[in-house]
Parts: structure tokens; sequence; C-alpha cells
């Protein structure tokens, strides 16, 4: 039997847990259930993150809909950076080699995302604003997204990192995971957050350790075209919700890139 939202929402046993542009989250017990917001943006990823849970076993149960899926909820504290001890940022660089580095499906149908259609749908929303050398940093990011293919989050943003037990990590939320570039979600993840010089060196220190295929060139780049990226996805928050702290954040986002 499909779940229907108007219902859950009526529902008060039924939690909100976030209520978003591209998806809305509720929770019962143990519990949740994710419903995708029916949108232009939206019809792109839906399907793809379907596919990378199922492929990518995230949950260990998982019911599917036709605009949902729900999952076991999985008990956790919450990441916030203000908060985050070393070990976490350590585990955190773990948890994303150990999703870089699983074999890809042979038979895969997830994609990489086009960051060329996406860049261009933001930019031609009403409050999107046009940077200076925004097309010099779109053609370099693109030389290096979207190569040397791996399977990516493309979004680690605090609410999708999971603190387990003993400071464990799990990530969740891959509505625009896809096949990627590492270093797209490296650099996400060090300009998404206000991390100080040295948190950012544990972080990156602890990846590179890793793996034997480092380019810092590539990361600089990555670093610049996430930052902008995301800028632009959030002077689009900004039109749709008009609330000015997502403007202020895409002003901050530009700072971190460089």
């Amino acid at each position: 039997m499909e779940r229907n939202e108007k219902i859950i929402k009526k529902d008060k046993t039924w939690i909100k847990d976030k209520i978003g542009l591209s998806n809305n989250v509720y929770f019962k017990d143990k519990i949740i259930c994710k419903f995708f917001v029916n949108n232009e943006f939206t019809k792109i990823y839906q399907n793809q993150e379907i596919l990378i849970l199922k492929e990518l076993k995230v949950f260990n149960s998982l019911e599917i809909g036709k605009n949902y899926f729900c999952a076991e909820k999985i008990d956790h504290k919450p990441f916030f950076i203000d908060n985050v001890n070393d070990k976490i940022l350590i585990n955190c660089a773990k948890e994303i080699k150990s999703l870089h580095d699983i074999k890809i499906n042979k038979n895969t149908k997830i994609k990489a995302p086009n960051f060329l259609d996406t860049w261009n749908f933001l930019n031609k929303q009403e409050k999107i604003l046009q940077y200076k050398d925004e097309n010099l940093i779109l053609k370099e990011g693109l030389k290096i997204i979207n190569k040397d293919l791996c399977y990516a989050n493309n979004d680690i943003v605090d609410g999708n990192i999971l603190i387990l037990k003993d400071d464990q990590i799990k990530i969740i939320d891959y509505e625009y995971g896809g096949l990627n570039s590492k270093y797209f979600d490296l650099a996400s993840f060090v300009v998404k957050r206000k991390l100080t010089k040295k948190q950012e060196e544990i972080f990156l220190n602890t990846y590179i350790k890793l793996t034997s295929n480092f380019d810092f060139k590539k990361f600089k780049i990555a670093r610049i075209f996430t930052a902008y990226f995301w800028a632009k996805w959030a002077r689009y928050k900004y039109q749709e919700t008009n609330q000015k702290i997502y403007a202020e954040i895409a002003d901050w986002l530009i700072l971190r890139g460089e």
C-alpha cells in the first residue's frame, strides 16, 4: 500500500524532520520517510537517488513508492562543525574514501551529474548572480569534474553526516549523488563549512594518506568550482524561500573558494 504524504502530515504520530525545496522528511518510531517535491529541478535527481540507495545498500531495509522511499531511522548525533573533534574529522575522511573506493558496477545505471545543464538552469533564475570569471571557472571545473569517476554523494552537508557510536560516521541522502570525481566531494566538504586551517589539514591529510593518487592542483580547481556552484544553489534557495540567510551563505561560499 502506497504511503500518502497528506495523510502523514495530518498524523501527529509522525514528526517533521525536514521540509525543503527538493524533499520533505518525516519520521515515526524507527521509520523515516522521504517524499520528493515535484518541481523542475528535482525531476533530474529523484530516480538517481533510488538507484544509488539500492546499488550501494545504504540502508538495511528500503521501501520504495511512487514519489518516496522509507528506511530505518538510524540512531545518531547531529554533525555540527562547532562540536566536531579531530577523531570525527578523521572518520569523515575515511568514510568518504570508503565510498569512493567502492568498485563501480559494470551494469550500473547511475550517471554522472550534468553540471553544465544544472549551472545553466540556475543562471536562468531571477536572483542568480553572474560572478566575475565564472565562465572560466565553469570551463576549468568541467575538465576535472566527471573525470576519473567514482561513487560520490555530491552534497555532503552537515545534515547528511550521521555521527554514530564511538564517533563512527555514516553518510546519507544521495539525492544529488552519482558518479563523479572524488575532488567534488572533498572540495564540497571543505567549502561548505567553517573549518579552521588545522581542521582542513586533518581532513585532507587523512584522505591523502589513504590514496596513492591525489592532485592538489585538481583539488584547488574543484574547490573554486564547488564554491561557485553551491553559491548559485544558495541564491536559488534565496529566490524560492525569500530567506536572506541563503543570500548571505552564497556570499560566504564565494569567499571559501578563494
